[in-house]
């Protein structure tokens, strides 16, 4: 019964794996040109430290996308360019990271079961083409989306280290997007009601 139901819930999974893999291409889309090759631009023309990190942390409608760019400048240290195949599918990675975040911390065995089966029917369907398709342009949102949910995971653990765990990720969501500053007021009335 269990390894049915799992099968079933990794229907979706696998289809939109197969079109996803399908329609990847190594091509800067819209959002990638304006992000990724202006900041590669002004990455190569930073002469110092200082002036990287400024580029690191500099604002690009009004959010903070270090996360991103730590990512892509990465990319372009180790390889000498930037592979926006590899890019999409560590954007995609985020979102199978929520979902195995939220089945790990969801309690019991049944629990975790019902929402591995409803989970995938929910996030891996038709309606995240851009998502899925043109991931390195949506890498950001699915990075803080899975940031906020460790954060909270972490918090929901009531330990020191589920503490300092949130708080690590609660910053890094901070310089993801601008909405990642929600962590820590959410995050506060989190720990408020758990005391």
């Amino acid at each position: 019964f269990v390894p049915g139901l799992l099968a079933l819930a990794l229907l979706p999974v696998a289809y939109m794996v197969v079109r996803t893999a399908l329609t990847f291409r190594n091509a800067a889309y819209w959002d990638e040109i304006d992000t990724v090759l202006d900041f590669l631009l002004k990455l190569k023309a930073a002469p110092t430290g200082r002036d990287l990190l400024a580029q690191l942390f500099s604002l690009n409608n009004e959010h903070r996308m270090v996360t991103s760019r730590l990512l892509v400048a990465v990319s372009y240290w180790v390889t000498g360019t930037v592979n926006f195949t590899v890019i999409g599918i560590i954007g995609n990675l985020f979102l199978f990271g929520v979902c195995g975040v939220l089945i790990a911390t969801a309690g019991t065995a049944v629990r975790r079961l019902q929402l591995a089966v409803v989970l995938p029917f929910l996030l891996f369907q038709l309606q995240h083409f851009e998502n899925f398709f043109w991931s390195g342009s949506s890498i950001d949102h699915f990075q803080v989306v899975t940031l906020a949910t460790v954060t909270f995971a972490a918090l929901s653990r009531g330990t020191a280290t589920g503490v300092a765990l949130a708080g690590a990720a609660a910053s890094l969501a901070t310089f993801t997007l601008a909405q990642g500053i929600l962590v820590w007021p959410i995050g506060a009335l989190v720990l408020i009601h758990a005391r």
